[in-house]
């Protein structure tokens, strides 16, 4: 089993739409909703080729419960990891010919109480596993180091993603990452 960590996880919804204008009112043809974020495109990718995974989201409020179904829906074994913010979403409108316009949300905000539940979801998720994929916090007593990908969380209260992740990481823990928006990280 491999478990798949998303620590910013978010709930990717996609509008159809016939062309682009600049009235009020668009008619969309088609809405999809997917369970997004790295380590749930990897579970999901996992899946397709055979090997068993599951997923670890920190989820919270009415989109989280969205994210925790779309998965169900799936068929992706989960353990959520359940906080006091809004699980982001980002809505995303395509034309017929490709155009994308994508609207992201912040992303939810940890406090204290969350991150301490969070890495306690977390260590119970790691039950079977034997390994750990992206935004991983394993314990130390794994022995291993853990490589971190993911979008960076601006506007947190805990500022760069790997600061935010010392909260819940074991002493001695080490780990490598890199962001889209931001330099890699090594701790």
């Amino acid at each position: 089993m491999i478990l798949c960590v998303t620590l910013n996880p978010v709930v990717d919804t996609t509008f159809f739409i016939d062309r682009f204008e600049e009235t009020y009112r668009t008619e969309v043809r088609r809405v999809a909703h997917l369970a997004g974020g790295k380590g749930n495109n990897v579970a999901r990718a996992l899946k397709c080729l055979g090997s068993p995974a599951r997923v670890f989201n920190p989820l919270g409020g009415t989109y989280g419960r969205l994210l925790e179904e779309l998965l169900l829906t799936e068929g992706i074994e989960q353990i959520p990891g359940w906080i006091s913010g809004e699980t982001r979403v980002v809505v995303t409108l395509v034309d017929p010919a490709h155009e994308q316009r994508a609207y992201f949300a912040p992303p939810a905000a940890w406090t204290e109480a969350d991150a301490v539940s969070v890495r306690e979801c977390f260590q119970r998720s790691l039950a079977g596993c034997q390994a750990v994929a992206f935004a991983a916090v394993p314990p130390a007593s794994w022995q291993i180091g853990y490589m971190l990908n993911g979008s960076y969380l601006p506007g947190t209260k805990f500022g760069h993603p790997a600061r935010h992740l010392w909260r819940v990481a074991a002493p001695g823990d080490s780990f490598s990452a890199g962001y889209s928006q931001d330099q890699p990280e090594r701790g």
